[in-house]
């Protein structure tokens, strides 16, 4: 318990780091989804699309909600 709360707080107070941290984790898995294309035959073109239609923007929302959701359950548990 102890330490999702200094996670949490971590993301409060360092939220540059721990949002650059974040992208880095997700270009990664990007990157492997991407050369899983290419093993299946799409070109580098092909591939490219396939990625930025399938994840970029909603990966990238998705992270922002999983930043505040965290957030807000730090103020909800803390205020019980």
């Amino acid at each position: 318990m102890l330490s999702d709360l200094l996670l949490r707080l971590r993301t409060v107070f360092r939220r540059a780091v721990v949002d650059r941290e974040i992208d880095e984790e997700l270009r990664f898995h990007l990157d492997r989804q991407i050369e899983s294309y290419r093993k299946a035959g799409l070109d580098d073109a092909e591939a490219a699309a396939a990625h930025d239609s399938n994840s970029v923007a909603s990966t990238s929302s998705k992270k922002n909600i999983a930043t505040r959701s965290e957030f807000g359950s730090l103020t909800i548990s803390g205020a019980i």
